[in-house]
C-alpha cells in the first residue's frame, strides 16, 4: 500500500517531528518544508502560519487534497489563493 504524503510546512524541533511522526503512524510519509524548501508536492499540508510559510505564487502551485492549520484563528488565510 502506499502511503499518503503529509507536508509540514513550518519548522519544528525534533521533539515535535517525532510526535507528528507518531500520530502518522505508518499511514502518512512525513515530509518537511524546511528540508526541501520549494517542495509542496504532499497530498495533505499541516500549517501554522501559511502565508508566512508558504509564498503566494508557491501556493498557487500547491495541490493538496487537505490542509489542516494548527492555529485556531484563520484571519490571516487567503483562501482565494489555494487552489
Amino acid at each position: 500500500m502506499t502511503r499518503k504524503r503529509l507536508l509540514v510546512t513550518f519548522d519544528c524541533p525534533p521533539p515535535t517531528r517525532a510526535l507528528i511522526e507518531r500520530a502518522a503512524g505508518d499511514t502518512l510519509e512525513c515530509r518537511y518544508l524546511a528540508d526541501q524548501p520549494g517542495d509542496l508536492s504532499a497530498d495533505a499540508a499541516l500549517a501554522m502560519n501559511l502565508p508566512r510559510e508558504v509564498s503566494p505564487e508557491a501556493l498557487g502551485e500547491a495541490r493538496w487534497s487537505l490542509l489542516q492549520l494548527v492555529t485556531a484563528g484563520l484571519d490571516h488565510v487567503r483562501f482565494d489563493t489555494i487552489p
